[in-house]
């Protein structure tokens, strides 16, 4: 009986995380989208966009580095690529931010 309940712990469990991912890698695409936009609009373009207070219920902390876009949250962890210059910086939930192409090199700036 014990190893049926833990089966169905870890069944929950990984719907629990499956649906983290899922909204993880959708985050982190939007940025991706975000910054190509603002990049590929030309000189000036800009681009907002707000981020979400958590992540099924979990804080989370996202980071670009290089042509990457990383979201960390609890012990799970994903990536989209992007392919333009950008500042490395993080990126905090629940804030708005300014995707600016200045110069052919996207800025980063919290609104």
């Amino acid at each position: 009986m014990i190893l049926l309940v833990q089966l169905i712990n870890n069944e929950i469990d990984n719907a629990n995380n499956e649906n983290k991912v899922y909204a993880m890698r959708s985050l982190t695409d939007n940025i991706s989208n975000s910054i190509i936009l603002s990049y590929s609009g030309g000189n000036g373009h800009k681009v907002y966009l707000s981020l979400p207070k958590s992540i099924c219920n979990c804080q989370y902390n996202i980071y670009i580095k290089e042509d990457e876009v990383y979201c960390v949250c609890g012990n799970l962890k994903c990536k989209s690529t992007i392919f333009v210059p950008v500042d490395n910086v993080e990126l905090y939930a629940n804030k708005e931010y300014l995707f600016e192409n200045e110069n052919n090199k996207v800025r980063v700036v919290m609104q």
